[in-house]
């Protein structure tokens, strides 16, 4: 499919990433992104994905019906929309790092990265008896961390005071009514 979702995804997922780096800087801290975090901006990142993206890559794929055909017009398929509001980022990006790079230099970062592996059978359980090394230290790792630093426990009063922050927050925001109401349903869910 020319890798058309697959770019339009990444650039998404890079958007999460620029936005995550801003708050941070924001605020004078390091950028921590955990796996939790990556999946969730990975989800967020899918959704931006448009419908009409993907079935134009469909379309240039040459999954269509005979009578359609591929317009000039039609190039979504490897091609981020415009979004005026992110110019702003971007120049920001810029003036933080001082970048040169283009939009292909941006897409293609990981282009030379491998994406297979070698499948002969010597390597294969290689790998795997290596995995399971990696596994039993890591396990035993878990079990001292486990035991010297659980994780602070939410508490549903807690919560409570994040969602009435969230929602002083939307107040003042324009246009934010759609998101008031979604906030309800966390707080109905949470008390």
């Amino acid at each position: 499919m020319d890798q058309g979702v697959i770019k339009n995804l990444k650039v998404q997922y890079g958007k999460q990433i620029l936005t995550q780096k801003f708050r941070v800087e924001d605020n004078d801290e390091e950028l921590k992104v955990n796996i939790l975090q990556a999946l969730l901006m990975m989800k967020r990142a899918w959704e931006s994905v448009t419908a009409t993206t993907i079935q134009n890559c469909f379309k240039h794929a040459g999954f269509r019906k005979e009578e359609e055909t591929i317009d000039d017009d039609d190039k979504e398929y490897h091609e981020v929309p415009d979004d005026p509001d992110d110019d702003i980022p971007l120049a920001r990006l810029a003036e933080i790092f001082g970048s040169t790079a283009t939009m292909e230099d941006y897409l293609s970062i990981d282009s030379n990265l491998p994406a297979t592996e070698d499948t002969a059978d010597d390597h294969i359980l290689q790998d795997l008896r290596d995995m399971v090394t990696r596994v039993g230290d890591a396990a035993s790792s878990d079990e001292e961390e486990t035991t010297s630093n659980p994780p602070p426990k939410t508490f549903a009063k807690s919560a409570m005071g994040a969602i009435n922050v969230i929602r002083k927050y939307l107040e003042e925001c324009k246009n934010s009514h759609h998101l008031q109401s979604q906030l309800d349903g966390i707080e109905r869910f949470v008390s």
